[in-house]
């Protein structure tokens, strides 16, 4: 048994996807006077998750993906929700600590709440569907809407069929004016702390510039090494393992002399005694057999120290090791993030590795989906379902594994000699 260092982590708020597209007014307030209240922002409030929403022509394979990091506390262990409405039959996939989630209609939520200028609130949510995606602002009092804090994510994903009927319930009740939409079709859309860039624009909104800018100007970086739109009649070439590369990014090599403190401003996934990517995840929408091979991809811990595992919409039950109860074993990959935390020197090894296991995964889910079409062309929606239990829980079984193994090996300061399988369907 591994003996643990303890890791003093203050407790700070959960927050997630934030940007600005220019504030609407509210009654009582002006635009002028939230942009005044905000140079009183506490600087501690400098956190917020990088996300990005791909549609149509942008992506290589034209699949709709939609995902974010989580900065936030890290979070011991965690566990995958699986519920369908009986009153709509919509089946919904979501993890514990709900970031977002997906439907069996292939319709996608990424997003959250941060605090806004004093007195306010602000939550943004990025919606997709097979075909588009569309991003919702939403920026109010809290004294006068007390009622829109808590914003109910689940009862979306359990009635809407597509992101318009989404974004209908989002804002069917809101006051008029306290909200901005902003459609993506064909296109890649990011945005981190304050900041969006359509069409690799740039747009600046914070007074954070030193923080903002720079992990704004990195997801730039990113996105420009691709050319994610030839022309309007060619695809992208954005896909799956390169959203992963983009969460996984820090940016900076590893250095002898820095500590579990240190962070280095302008990560994607940052890393720090204070403040850290929790985790990420990213939702892959398919064209066809939505209800069956949209997938919900998630890492259980911060993303350089752990796997994408895929969880796909099909399954009817959850892997043992994910789901809630005594056989849940996610507090491996916390383990593993500690070992790490005092081993930097294994940090790339460790990155490397968990690059590899993804790369066999998005390989073998090629060999697999291509089984459970067949399966599903010839009516057999039972078979179809079993090869998706199957493959989703092996890899959950083999990522714990692997992280019980190369933790045992960092602790043990070994070499790290353990080798990926390949799924046969």
């Amino acid at each position: 048994m591994i003996k643990k260092k303890k890791l003093v982590l203050m407790g700070i708020l959960a927050i997630a996807v934030a940007l600005v597209m220019g504030l609407t007014s509210l009654p009582g307030i002006t635009g002028d006077s939230l942009a005044s209240a905000s140079e009183t922002i506490l600087e501690e409030e400098n956190e917020s998750c990088t996300s990005f929403c791909v549609t149509g022509r942008a992506a290589w394979d034209g699949k709709t993906r939609l995902g974010g990091s989580l900065d936030n506390p890290p979070r011991s262990s965690m566990s995958i929700k699986l519920t369908v409405n009986e009153e709509t039959g919509i089946k919904v996939l979501w993890d514990s600590k709900p970031d977002g989630g997906l439907n069996s209609y292939g319709v996608g939520q990424k997003g959250g709440g941060r605090p806004g200028p004093p007195g306010s609130l602000k939550r943004a949510a990025g919606w997709a569907d097979k075909d588009e995606g569309c991003l919702v602002e939403i920026v109010w009092l809290k004294r006068d809407y007390p009622g829109l804090e808590r914003f109910d994510r689940q009862y979306v994903l359990e009635h809407a069929r597509s992101v318009k009927e989404a974004v209908a319930m989002c804002i069917e009740n809101l006051p008029e004016g306290t909200y901005d939409l902003t459609p993506t079709k064909d296109a890649a859309r990011a945005w981190s702390n304050f900041f969006l860039s359509p069409s690799g624009v740039l747009q600046w909104a914070n007074v954070r510039k030193e923080y903002s800018e720079n992990r704004a100007e990195r997801i730039q970086e990113l996105l420009d090494e691709r050319s994610w739109l030839k022309s309007t009649s060619a695809q992208g070439e954005i896909s799956t393992g390169y959203c992963f590369n983009i969460f996984r990014d820090r940016r900076f090599p590893y250095d002898a002399v820095a500590s579990y403190d240190h962070d280095n401003r302008g990560n994607i996934s940052r890393w720090g005694h204070i403040e850290r990517t929790a985790n990420a995840h990213l939702m892959e929408i398919p064209k066809e057999y939505t209800d069956l091979l949209s997938i919900y991809f998630t890492t259980p811990n911060f993303p350089p120290t752990g796997p994408f595992l895929p969880f796909y919409i099909g399954i009817t039950e959850v892997p043992k090791t994910f789901a809630d109860g005594p056989t849940n074993e996610t507090h491996v990959f916390q383990e593993l993030f500690n070992a790490v935390s005092y081993n930097l020197e294994s940090l790339d090894e460790v990155q490397a590795f968990w690059e590899s296991f993804d790369h066999n995964t998005l390989r073998d889910k090629v060999l697999m989906e291509k089984a459970v079409k067949k399966l599903a062309d010839a009516g057999d929606r039972k078979g179809a379902e079993e090869l998706l239990n199957k493959f989703c829980n092996d890899r959950c079984e083999l990522a714990v594994a692997y992280a019980k193994a190369l933790t045992k090996e960092i602790v043990s300061r070994g070499i790290i000699e353990v080798d990926v399988s390949i799924y046969v369907p």
